[in-house]
């Protein structure tokens, strides 16, 4: 598949997403950059690597601004998870450690499967600890461009 199309896809896909599924997306957004950045470092493709570590982190910043931070303490942990993901690919791509990036990649993994169960478990509805921002699927799309 064409990579113009692969784009068209994933924005149609953004789109039409629910709330959940855009948190899904963009754990999937984060993981694949970081992967990339990883590989970049095992390459000694630098300046690709910095593109790949701001994708990720723009995805990471997104996640962190749909919080709603009235919902508790799941919201309040979320933040301060993405606030050391942030910190642990900043030391990582400084240092072009391979090995802190798959630790921020295996936690994502793991909040991606989370994400997944909840869509699972509450299809047609809405998840209290996303902002209605969330809802505009649009900005989203922007991050992947």
């Amino acid at each position: 598949m064409s990579e113009v199309a692969v784009n068209r896809y994933t924005k149609t896909r953004i789109i039409t997403a629910d709330p959940v599924e855009l948190v899904i997306i963009a754990y999937e957004g984060a993981i694949y950059a970081l992967e990339s950045a990883k590989l970049c470092i095992m390459e000694a493709r630098y300046e690709e690597k910095e593109r790949e570590i701001l994708k990720a982190q723009d995805f990471i910043s997104e996640l962190h601004s749909s919080l709603n931070m009235e919902a508790g303490k799941i919201a309040t942990a979320l933040a301060g998870l993405y606030k050391y993901m942030i910190r642990k690919i900043l030391s990582a791509d400084a240092n072009s450690d391979a090995e802190g990036l798959e630790e921020i990649i295996q936690m994502l993994k793991v909040l991606k499967d989370t994400w997944e169960t909840i869509r699972a478990e509450s299809v047609g509805h809405c998840t209290p600890a996303l902002s209605k921002s969330q809802s505009q699927p649009r900005r989203m799309a922007n991050v992947l461009a």
